[in-house]
C-alpha cells in the first residue's frame, strides 16, 4: 500500500468531533461572510512561559489601509527618482501646485509631500490588518458565563487593547447550542462578540 493511500485510509477512519466540525464550519463562515481573508484552526500563541490554543485565528486586510500604504510608497519613490532626475523642475512643480491649493504653505511644499507620503504609508501599514480570536464550544447545553470569563482572561493576557480601541482586534466566542443571558451580558461588557449556529450557518447574539 502506497504512503498516500494509507494516509487516506487513516483519515477516513478518523472521526470529526463535534467541537472540531464547529471550529471548520466558521472558519468557513468567516472568510465567506466577515472577509477574513486567511483563517488558522488551534493556532497556539505564547506570550511568556504558557502557551494558549486559539481555536481559529483570523486575519483580514482592509483594502483602504492597503492603497493608502500603497500611494505613501510610491510618493517617496517618486520624490527619489526625482531627486535623482533633477529636483529643482520637481521642487518647482510642487510648489506650483500647493499655490493652487494654499498659497500661504507654497514655501513647505516639498516638505508636505514627504511628511504626507510618510504619513499615508504609516496610517497604511498600521491599520492594513485586523486580527481575530475565536473560542468554539459545541456543548450540550447554552454556554455560561463562566466560559466568558475564561476567554476574557486570555484576551487580558495575549490581546492588545490598543488595537481592540483601533478595531484591528477581535474577540469571538461562538456556540453550537446559544449563550444564557448571563454569558451574553459578560461577552458584551468585555466587548466579545458571540455567534450561535444558524442553520449552515451563524447569526451573531444581540441583548
Amino acid at each position: 500500500m502506497s504512503q498516500g493511500a494509507s494516509a487516506k485510509g487513516i483519515m477516513a477512519k478518523t472521526k470529526i468531533q463535534p467541537g472540531q466540525q464547529l471550529e471548520r464550519d466558521f472558519a468557513s463562515w468567516m472568510e465567506s461572510r466577515l472577509d477574513y481573508t486567511r483563517t488558522e484552526l488551534n493556532k497556539r500563541i505564547s506570550p511568556g512561559s504558557t502557551a494558549y490554543e486559539i481555536d481559529v485565528y483570523g486575519t483580514r486586510r482592509d483594502p483602504r489601509s492597503e492603497r493608502a500604504a500603497r500611494i505613501g510608497a510610491l510618493v517617496y519613490l517618486g520624490l527619489v527618482i526625482a531627486a535623482a532626475a533633477g529636483w529643482s523642475q520637481v521642487e518647482q512643480t510642487l510648489i506650483q501646485a500647493m499655490a493652487f491649493i494654499a498659497p500661504e504653505l507654497s514655501g513647505y511644499a516639498s516638505l508636505i509631500a514627504v511628511a504626507g507620503g510618510g504619513l499615508a504609508y504609516v496610517y497604511g501599514m498600521k491599520r492594513i490588518e485586523t486580527r481575530a480570536f475565536v473560542e468554539c464550544k459545541d456543548l450540550q447545553n447554552a454556554v455560561g458565563r463562566p466560559v466568558v470569563m475564561r476567554l476574557v482572561g486570555c484576551m487580558n493576557t495575549i490581546g492588545k487593547a490598543e488595537l481592540r480601541e483601533e478595531g484591528r482586534e477581535e474577540w469571538m466566542l461562538v456556540s453550537g447550542n446559544g449563550f444564557t443571558g448571563p454569558a451574553s451580558e459578560a461577552a458584551a461588557e468585555h466587548g466579545i462578540k458571540c455567534f450561535s449556529r444558524h442553520g449552515h450557518g451563524f447569526t451573531q447574539e444581540t441583548l
